[in-house]
């Protein structure tokens, strides 16, 4: 038996719509900043958006993934518990923003395009808990970037550009 983790099968893939307001606004960080790249964020949808025959959003205001394509990220919500700060948590690695999913072998996820700017990188889980003054990035990198996490502070860094629907 393979110590290898079985990949989830991909079922649909959508493109985000941005509005031209968000598009704007992170057009603007990205020209002041630069350094774009793109990552994987897992998240929980409280609907079957994504399932066959379901593209439209719900209007739940717990629906993480609906809020995200509706309005984009929001930094304000999320958890200020997290092991590097309240920011947005990303990764270039799909198998590790996938476990952010509401099941790893069967959800969501968004690829996003995300202005990194100037990176802080990190050695030790939990090394900051904010972005360090001059940076506009954090990022921690586990096992030869198998389990890397770049994390964003500001609102206008991180758009959304694919929902990913797996499983």
């Amino acid at each position: 038996m393979s110590n290898r983790a079985v990949c989830p099968l991909v079922k649909h893939v959508y493109r985000v719509v941005e509005s031209w307001n968000s598009f704007n606004s992170y057009q603007e960080y990205l020209r002041v900043h630069g350094n774009e790249g793109f990552r994987y964020h897992g998240t929980d949808r409280s609907c079957q958006l994504g399932d066959d025959g379901h593209a439209t959003l719900c209007q739940s205001p717990f629906c993480k993934a609906c809020s995200i394509i509706r309005t984009s990220f929001e930094v304000s919500l999320a958890n200020p518990g997290g092991a590097f700060g309240q920011g947005i948590y990303t990764s270039s690695a799909s198998n590790k923003s996938a476990n952010y999913s509401e099941s790893p072998s069967s959800g969501l996820m968004f690829l996003a395009k995300v202005v990194l700017g100037n990176v802080r990188r990190v050695d030790g889980f939990a090394e900051v808990k904010e972005c360090p003054a001059g940076f506009q990035s954090v990022e921690y990198d586990r096992q030869n970037g198998k389990l890397n996490e770049t994390v964003v502070y500001t609102n206008d860094a991180i758009r959304p550009v694919f929902l990913i629907v797996f499983g």
